[in-house]
């Protein structure tokens, strides 16, 4: 009798479900970029926090000055989209074109920095090829190793701010062309190297920060990074105002702030 229970017992028993740790269906990414995973390694020498604050100031910054002078965003799609259906559906077809030069510019620039961005990827997987697969790494192998997956900044820096120096010598038109096109070089760059965190568009981060709050989770550590991003948002669009009236609207303010996003970018490496 006893047999027969242990065999009934056996037989409904699930080891492949009793015997597995439980593993979580996801790792959840929000689409702002603030990720829940501890081990999440980025590929910077600082503190992501620290890059996500300059940016995040740099970001404001351009864009007040933007929107005071030319009332447009550069770095900012939705609202070109959104003008561009409007322009569309009453026929504009002349600033509809406009509207659609700004998008390609911001995609323009992106592409072109993905595709230094995968040069250098490319040159490094070469490189690993080359030396043959290691088992175990070194510390500091390992740190070279991550410096050298941004080493395509040491390319965008300069041309940056060549670009946004460029872009204070032309008429209005041309500049905004211009600077949708740097725009688009630096945060889609800026934003893989940060694990994905998005530091010049507020949306997200501000719905991340109510989520968070209606949920109780204020500690989570996606609230301080959406804080820190969206008060350095707010203190370089005040700066930016500040200076755009003590300086006036001839001043170089492109030249200043691609020379700053440069040595920014700079600091990736």
């Amino acid at each position: 009798m006893t047999s027969l229970l242990n065999h009934h017992r056996h037989r409904h028993q699930r080891p492949d479900i009793l015997s597995k740790p439980c593993i979580p269906t996801s790792q959840i990414t929000r689409g702002w970029g603030i990720q829940d995973d501890d081990k999440e390694q980025y590929n910077i020498s600082l503190s992501p926090l620290a890059f996500c604050s300059i940016f995040g100031f740099l970001g404001g910054w351009t864009q007040i000055i933007c929107n005071q002078k030319f009332d447009i965003f550069t770095a900012m799609m939705t609202g070109h989209y959104l003008n561009m259906s409007i322009l569309f559906a009453e026929r504009q077809w002349k600033e509809m074109i406009w509207r659609c030069c700004i998008i390609l510019s911001y995609v323009g620039g992106t592409i072109f920095g993905r595709s230094i961005e995968v040069r250098y990827e490319r040159q490094l997987l070469q490189s690993t090829d080359d030396k043959g697969v290691e088992v175990q790494q070194s510390s500091v192998q390992q740190q070279q190793k991550q410096r050298s997956s941004n080493a395509h900044f040491k390319i965008l820096a300069p041309l940056v701010f060549v670009t946004f120096a460029i872009a204070d010598k032309m008429n209005e038109r041309a500049k905004i062309t211009l600077l949708c096109f740097g725009n688009g070089l630096i945060y889609p760059s800026i934003s893989y190297a940060l694990g994905g965190t998005i530091t010049h568009l507020m949306t997200g981060h501000t719905t991340n920060v109510s989520r968070l709050v209606g949920g109780g989770q204020v500690h989570h550590k996606g609230m301080k990074t959406s804080l820190c991003i969206i008060g350095s948002v707010i203190a370089g669009g005040v700066f930016g105002t500040k200076v755009l009236g003590l300086l006036g609207d001839d001043f170089p303010y492109f030249s200043i702030l691609g020379f700053f996003y440069g040595c920014a970018l700079l600091l990736l490496l």
